[in-house]
């Protein structure tokens, strides 16, 4: 008798910490589901942040005669790593079917396309070098301001 007892306990217990593990199951889901989004949002913020970054570096930059190569290149580098991140994977599920988006993210791979014709050549930058990424880098900036304002209006709705 004691055993069956024992037994009920046990399911009793088990039926308990089903339904409150069922209980708690939507708000973890809405947690993590807001992580997602947060994290989106971060990766949009932090590419614009980026772009001042390099545009601090470039201005530095144009101001020597004998440009630092590899400061400029690293710089970029990080830029064109998060103009990547922001297209794929979770931030990229932000953009999915939003024309505007689009057409934001086709004007920043222009961009990319020729930021990497500028670092990818041999040798150091010169000065030239320096100012045409400067003037590319000051063309776009609207265009990743316009990308963080409508990550933030998209998440938003």
């Amino acid at each position: 008798m004691s055993r069956h007892l024992i037994i009920y306990g046990l399911i009793a217990a088990l039926g308990a910490l089903l339904l409150y593990l069922g209980e708690q199951l939507p708000r973890q889901l809405d947690e993590l589901s807001t992580a997602k989004v947060d994290n989106s949002q971060w990766s949009v913020f932090q590419l614009e942040t980026e772009f001042a970054n390099l545009r601090a570096t470039l201005s530095r930059e144009q101001l020597e005669t004998a440009p630092d190569s590899a400061g400029v290149r690293l710089q970029t580098d990080i830029v064109l790593s998060r103009v990547d991140l922001v297209g794929v994977g979770q931030p990229a599920n932000l953009w999915k079917g939003n024309e505007q988006a689009s057409h934001l993210l086709s004007l920043l791979a222009d961009y990319e396309h020729r930021a990497v014709s500028i670092i990818d050549q041999p040798g150091d930058l010169s000065p030239t070098d320096v100012r045409t990424l400067a003037e590319i880098t000051d063309d776009i900036r609207p265009t990743v301001r316009s990308l963080a304002v409508l990550g933030v209006t998209l998440v938003s709705q």
